[in-house]
């Protein structure tokens, strides 16, 4: 399972944060596309740039949101 990224900057301020988080990586922020949830296979994958363990609460929390809007 993937979820995209794009660079924080490209949304406004009133774009919810409980749907799309932003996290840090490589120190820009990026908000995770939650809506775009997707499973592909691992040769169309590019290289591995971070891992995003370190916020697994959030991003299940966001998941709950998106698909039981809790």
């Amino acid at each position: 399972m993937v979820i995209p990224l794009v660079e924080a900057h490209h949304f406004s301020d009133k774009v919810s944060r409980h749907l799309f988080p932003i996290v840090q990586i490589k120190g820009k922020n990026y908000r995770l596309l939650t809506t775009e949830l997707s499973n592909v296979s691992e040769s169309v994958i590019g290289e591995k740039i971070t891992d995003v363990i370190q916020w697994p609460s959030d991003i299940k929390d966001k998941l709950n949101l998106l698909f039981w809007g809790i």
